[in-house]
């Protein structure tokens, strides 16, 4: 284990002494980790069993058994940034190979903007994310969609997504290894990783691991302060 050398002084009438006194160096940022099954429906996130979503031909998923993954115990600041790192791999149906976690050609989601959740348009197969507030989804309109159909659109540095709007994770890195940056939103409690696909996610196959950094890991307590860390840990 790295160490560190931490110096006190005091101050005494006949002169300053100092003691210098061995430690643990800071570790690296703590991480969060979760598994995206490949029939995650993000927009099933924040919804109750009975609930549906992405109806299509007939064809609606539906929780828990296409819910998505929700990331646990995240510490969620407003402001603060997350990133991730995913890897594995899904398809859209056994009759696929698996795509990595970038998926592979842009499609649409034929529900569109569905359970107060926007639409989005980012490769099939990919890992999506989205942000919510302790509400329920669908009590409110949706926000603006995202359009990720580019390789320039999907390598962006950094992304401030709205509550309720779907966004673009991938492996977490640009085309360059370059680890992209997606900003906390106001009133953002919950966080919520699934799959993108056209419709029916029943038959979905495969599975990403998802690695996502907290921000009130030890690399970032002396930023926000321990106030701010207890109370928004959840």
């Amino acid at each position: 284990m790295k160490t560190v050398a931490v110096t006190c002084l005091w101050l005494f009438p006949f002169g300053v002494f100092a003691l210098t006194i061995a430690g643990p160096a800071p570790t690296s940022a703590a991480t969060v980790e979760v598994t995206v099954p490949g029939q995650a429906d993000p927009w099933l996130a924040g919804m109750p069993d009975g609930s549906t979503a992405s109806c299509y031909l007939g064809v609606c998923s539906v929780p828990p058994d296409q819910s998505p993954a929700h990331v646990p115990d995240l510490c969620l600041i407003a402001g603060e940034f997350l990133t991730f790192q995913v890897t594995g791999g899904t398809a859209q149906n056994p009759n696929y190979p698996l795509l990595p976690p970038d998926g592979g050609q842009p499609t649409i989601h034929h529900a569109g903007a569905d359970n107060g959740m926007s639409t989005i348009f980012a490769p099939i197969s990919s890992c999506l994310a989205v942000f919510l507030s302790d509400d329920r989804p669908d009590q409110s309109p949706a926000p603006p969609d995202l359009d990720f159909g580019t390789i320039e659109s999907r390598n962006y540095l950094s992304l401030s997504p709205e509550l309720k709007q779907l966004f673009f994770v991938g492996d977490g890195r640009t085309t360059e290894g370059v680890l992209q940056k997606i900003v906390i939103p106001m009133e953002a409690t919950r966080l919520y990783l699934g799959t993108m696909d056209s419709w029916e996610w029943s038959n979905n196959i495969g599975e990403l691991d998802a690695k996502v950094t907290d921000p009130c890991g030890p690399t970032s307590i002396d930023r926000v302060g321990w106030a701010t860390v207890k109370a928004r840990y959840r």
